[in-house]
């Protein structure tokens, strides 16, 4: 059985996603995950530049600046093992890249290769199978493709059921049953009132 690498954090890739995901200040988040290369540079430590990689290209997908995504998706992928590929969000990128640059066969190939190591075992790559659903389903619209856009929002809300805990079911249905009942109840006493 093959041992996963362990990811380990650099210092810096806190203060990234800091600026990157409360602040919205991508120039910020950009130079301190670009010092992060040139830190594992000097010190020859090369496994997590797919990471950092691809969260360069994730802030050029917000800002967005597209030739950059695909400039450092590529040194991600490159940067990569297939396996690392897989379990990354580089491919399920790739998909949002070429789906904003309205490219119907790449946004396909790149989401059907992240798709293809889905599995129920490993919910934490659902995130990014929705990710890839939608914009399997915003392509095709845009494109009038309904029928297949209408097919992947299916899958989409398929994905998003499985994540759904029964408990978490039961629960959000209680409390809708009681908000329901309250509401009913203040009717009641408004129409009682009048």
């Amino acid at each position: 059985k093959k041992s996963t690498p362990i990811k380990i954090l650099h210092p810096f890739t806190t203060i990234c996603e800091f600026y990157r995901k409360s602040k919205k200040n991508w120039t910020k988040a950009i130079r301190f995950f670009k010092q992060t290369l040139l830190e594992d540079a000097k010190s020859k430590n090369f496994q997590n530049n797919i990471y950092t990689y691809n969260n360069i290209a994730s802030v050029y997908l917000e800002i967005p600046k597209l030739d950059s995504v695909y400039h450092y998706l590529k040194k991600a992928k490159n940067s990569a093992t297939k396996e690392e590929l897989l379990g990354s969000s580089v491919y399920p990128n790739f998909c949002v890249y070429f789906s904003r640059k309205n490219q119907i066969d790449s946004t396909l190939y790149y989401g059907h290769q992240f798709l293809s190591n889905l599995s129920e075992n490993n919910p934490n790559q659902f995130s990014k199978a929705e990710v890839v659903y939608s914009e399997f389903s915003q392509v095709f619209e845009r494109n009038n493709r309904l029928d297949s856009s209408l097919f992947y929002q299916k899958k989409l809300l398929e994905l998003k059921e499985m994540q759904w805990n029964t408990t978490d079911k039961d629960e959000i249905i209680s409390k809708a049953e009681q908000k329901a009942q309250i509401i009913y109840q203040d009717q009641v006493i408004q129409a009682l009132e009048q």
